[in-house]
């Protein structure tokens, strides 16, 4: 019921050129389907339902002021000189560690990745009359907020840091519908669901060569 109504608020927001669809329905398309040519740079990549396109999930949540790997049974191959004093790890927004990815998933043979912005989104996005109003974990995103729009900072600037580099990758921004506090209008009129659409908005309108078309829009999954 969420994601339907998440889909009529993305058709109903400002932003009318969004398609938003299922989070599979890329990655599960079959291999026996041709395969779709890439545009050459700047343009995006168009696909239809007959494309075959090999999407992974990315998350650009790493760094000293978001999440570290204090803790965690991950252990990075990567490390960055900023979050030694918080126990090592890589930062996403290392430019050494970018281009790394990058090479990874190039020959990996990936297409494009779904972004992951998917967490706490109001407390990103929203007010902080919002956040002392609507959401019940307060405390949690007073103590947070820095760091996930931290996550949000890096998130946004891949678009730029992989247009430096030249690759054709693609980017599928993955948008937060876990709470439904996203569809409540902050004290601007607008909800934290259509202001991390803008967001995303903004950023394909000024690098169009991470962009998947898909039935004539540009694609954001929920």
């Amino acid at each position: 019921m969420l994601a339907s109504a998440l889909r009529q608020a993305s058709i109903g927001a400002k932003r009318s050129f969004v398609t938003t669809v299922g989070l599979v329905s890329l990655a599960a398309c079959s291999g026996t389907t041709s395969p779709a040519v890439p545009q050459a740079l700047p343009g995006p990549l168009v696909v239809d339902q007959t494309s075959h396109v090999v999407v992974i999930e990315y998350e650009a949540w790493f760094g000293p002021n978001a999440v570290t790997f204090q803790g965690a049974a991950a252990r990075p191959l990567l490390h960055s000189a900023d979050m030694r004093a918080v126990g090592g790890g890589y930062d996403s927004a290392d430019p050494a560690v970018i281009k790394q990815h990058v090479t990874w998933l190039e020959q990996m043979g990936v297409d494009a990745v779904t972004l992951d912005l998917t967490n706490d989104v109001s407390c990103i996005f929203d007010s902080l009359t919002f956040v002392h109003k609507y959401l019940e974990h307060f405390q949690g995103c007073a103590q947070f907020r820095r760091d996930y729009q931290t996550i949000r900072d890096n998130s946004g600037d891949l678009y730029p840091a992989w247009a430096k580099l030249g690759t054709e990758l693609k980017i599928i921004p993955l948008l937060g519908g876990i709470d439904g506090n996203v569809l409540i209008p902050d004290i601007d009129g607008e909800t934290a669901f259509e202001k991390e659409i803008d967001y995303f908005g903004a950023l394909a309108t000024r690098f169009p060569q991470r962009e998947i078309i898909y039935e004539g829009k540009p694609l954001l999954l929920v």
